[in-house]
């Protein structure tokens, strides 16, 4: 900092502190910063500032560079941006900015129709090609002495009023004739971690403005990276659902309403009817921030049993349905012991219908169609599943069972396992 207060001093200059400005990067607005004194006696410029689109070290940024003119720019007249000149050797690349071709990587605007020294107005765009003509600016780039070159045309007397806002833009955000392709590269970190290395843009003129001058700073510093953790996730929660809720296409007598129905039991109840339906509807919710989702299963432990006396498996109608294939079940002397799917909030191509059940099939269609149970876990069937993470997949299965009217009496049980896998 001595180094560059003495580097910076002139003789009865007066010093001007001005604030810091974060705008995605740090810059630095004004004439100069932390009690710098100005550069020189000269007409100072206002409104000075300097931002980079990415302030991270090495990377390519778009430059916005922002003064407000004391002095009018006339015909010929130079605007000269000096980059990096209290740098004690090059740092940054201008090497790929492009001054031909229309200068398409810059553009240069003035804000007149403002208040008098401010940037508050409407943008009005110059035309810029390689080298001035009767009505463009010229742009030229020394990568020997790191400096933009703007030269006025030769057209008209004044080309830039006094107290207006001057707006050039460097990089791919240079949009007015072309669109820009290039940006200027980054200097590689000098200072320590976390520590901005500070560079300026030294603004000057030849011509009529020669007496102006000013200066905005630039920061370049590393990005803070941002990193989180989150936990695997697997819910699945299953729970009773009352007679009004359970799907009314499906066969028979809905037993969902028995008192020993619960989110952990499936009660019909005492019947004394056979060759008859009756069906008790449950509800599956399932969560997971799984990547490859999750796949529910379920098989019943054994035949619905009391002693030695089991209910038929079945096959619903003469042989329609299967542990894998769903068939329709409408006939009341075909004996047996099944289930159906249907689909509530989760995708019905994904959800249930993935699992056998189109989107006619499932328990609130009008024919539905049903699959038996597999016994054990070598013949567990898929009832629900999803390729990607989900929140909430909700599908109700409904067990019917229609047994034969000579069937033994007596209590008879199984158990439904329902296994969840998520794929992560």
């Amino acid at each position: 900092m001595q180094y560059l207060y003495r580097f910076l001093r002139k003789p009865n200059a007066k010093p001007s502190v001005m604030g810091l400005v974060f705008v995605t990067v740090l810059a630095l607005s004004g004439l100069y910063a932390l009690g710098v004194p100005q550069r020189t006696n000269a007409a100072a410029l206002t409104s000075v500032k300097a931002t980079l689109s990415d302030s991270r070290p090495g990377n390519d940024a778009n430059w916005t560079i922002q003064f407000v003119m004391p002095t009018l720019i006339n015909e010929n007249d130079t605007i000269v941006l000096g980059i990096d000149t209290i740098a004690t050797a090059d740092e940054f690349n201008l090497a790929d900015i492009a001054e031909a071709a229309g200068a398409s990587d810059f553009d240069l605007a003035e804000d007149t129709d403002g208040s008098p020294g401010s940037c508050s107005g409407t943008l009005t765009d110059e035309t810029l090609d390689a080298s001035a003509g009767a009505a463009a600016w010229g742009v030229g780039v020394n990568t020997t002495t790191d400096t933009i070159t703007f030269t006025a045309p030769s057209g008209v007397a004044t080309y830039i009023a006094a107290s207006a806002c001057v707006v050039i833009e460097i990089g791919t955000n240079a949009t007015n004739e072309f669109t820009g392709v290039n940006q200027i590269n980054n200097p590689s970190k000098t200072a320590a971690a976390g520590t901005a290395d500070v560079n300026d843009v030294a603004i000057s003129f030849t011509g009529n403005a020669a007496a102006d001058s000013g200066t905005a700073l630039v920061a370049t510093v590393e990005g803070v990276t941002v990193s989180v953790t989150i936990d695997e996730s697997l819910s699945v929660v299953l729970a009773e659902v009352a007679a009004a809720s359970c799907p009314s296409t499906l066969p028979g007598t809905d037993k969902s309403d028995e008192a020993g129905h619960t989110d952990t039991a499936i009660d019909f109840g005492t019947l004394t009817s056979g060759d008859a339906f009756y069906n008790s509807c449950h509800q599956l919710t399932i969560g997971t921030n799984a990547t490859d989702g999750y796949s529910t299963t379920v098989y019943k432990t054994q035949l619905l049993t009391a002693g030695s006396d089991t209910i038929a498996e079945g096959d619903c109608n003469a042989g329609s349905c299967t542990t894998t294939g769903s068939g329709l079940w409408t006939t009341t002397t075909e004996n047996g012991f099944g289930y159906c799917m249907d689909d509530v909030t989760g995708d019905a191509a994904v959800t249930a219908d993935g699992s056998g059940w189109t989107t006619a099939e499932q328990c609130d269609d009008a024919t539905p169609e049903f699959k038996l149970f597999g016994t054990a876990t070598g013949n567990s069937q898929a009832i629900m599943s999803s390729a990607a993470p989900v929140s909430g997949d909700n599908s109700i299965i409904a067990a019917v069972l229609n047994y034969s009217a000579s069937q033994a009496a007596g209590t008879y049980t199984t158990t439904l396992v329902f296994v969840t896998t998520p794929t992560f």
